[in-house]
């Protein structure tokens, strides 16, 4: 309709954003009075918040308009949602050796130790961790991961896919690649031998070939307990994922959180002896505490390979 027809619209010869105001669960994210030459968009880390619990999203926005040389401003405008986090995590532990073998009981402490200090980061981080069973058959942990958008797990793997708890079913990656659809995955860590040997098959797998999504893993058979033959010491795998986690926890991307557990901790491929690193396939800037960096904005801000622990960002 045209605007002289209906008394109720105004023509107006200049119209401005005075004041902008964004505000997250509760939390100031951005606000700003003019002059406002661009308007800034937002994102953050929705494991900031728990999971499944509604937060509110807000935004005010104050506009004033122009007549003549009349400024007037008009009521606040507000646009609301309320959507809930949604962060789950699917998980894990063989139950036996490769073999079918009871673990020892040095190599049962470690397989607990990997176990618990990623799942107990996830769920620091904001993941619900989907159970609290860590042996689990194959259907059970297909039905975790259908629901999931974190995977970890310390399991015996191949080129092929990865074992269950019990070390009879083996989940391909054609398997897992069919649950993984919708939600979408973040992360997926593992500590299983031979998981990245092909690494197009699992990054596939967990849908890691877009920006922020990332899946680690070996290479390799690695050993649970190693021994640097250049030095002497002795390290463990449960050293590595305590290395790996508290740099990811402490806003680390999951490339560098990955570098330097490497090269701090030894771990001994089974095969050659040598050291086995992890590797990462998908985005190495997929991060698990903090709100998600792409390259070039870390290398703006110059955190490319330090730490950033805000869960926002405000780009202007």
């Amino acid at each position: 309709m045209n605007p002289v027809e209906n008394p109720a619209e105004q023509v107006y010869d200049e119209v401005k954003l005075k004041k902008a105001k964004l505000t997250i669960g509760g939390e100031l994210v951005y606000e700003e009075n003019e002059p406002i030459l661009a308007v800034p968009s937002a994102r953050f880390n929705s494991g900031h918040f728990a999971h499944n619990n509604q937060i509110t999203i807000n935004l005010e926005c104050i506009f004033a308009v122009r007549q003549g040389t009349i400024w007037t401003e008009l009521s606040p405008l507000t646009a609301t949602i309320k959507p809930k986090p949604y962060n789950q995590l699917a998980t894990w532990k063989a139950k036996t050796d490769a073999a079918g073998y009871d673990w020892s009981n040095d190599n049962l402490n470690i397989v607990n130790l990997v176990y618990s200090k990623g799942r107990d980061i996830f769920a620091a981080c904001g993941y619900n961790v989907l159970s609290e069973d860590s042996i689990a058959s194959k259907p059970e942990i297909l039905a975790r991961i259908d629901v999931a958008t974190g995977t970890y797990a310390i399991a015996h793997g191949a080129e092929t896919g990865l074992y269950d708890s019990y070390m009879t079913l083996l989940m391909s990656w054609n398997d897992i690649e069919a649950k993984t659809a919708s939600p979408v995955h973040q992360l997926a860590i593992f500590y299983a031998c031979d998981a990245l040997k092909d690494p197009v098959k699992p990054r596939d797998a967990f849908r890691a070939a877009s920006a922020a999504k990332g899946v680690a893993g070996f290479q390799e058979p690695v050993k649970l307990s190693s021994t640097d033959s250049g030095t002497g010491e002795v390290t463990s795998l449960s050293a590595h994922a305590n290395r790996l986690f508290d740099y990811l926890s402490a806003g680390y991307r999951l490339g560098t959180a990955v570098t330097k557990a490497n090269d701090e901790i030894f771990v001994e491929s089974l095969i050659t002896g040598n050291r086995q690193n992890m590797v990462v396939v998908g985005d190495e800037y997929a991060t698990l505490k903090s709100v998600y960096l792409t390259p070039s904005e870390r290398q703006a801000m110059n955190v490319a390979n330090t730490t950033f622990t805000d869960w926002k960002l405000v780009i202007r």
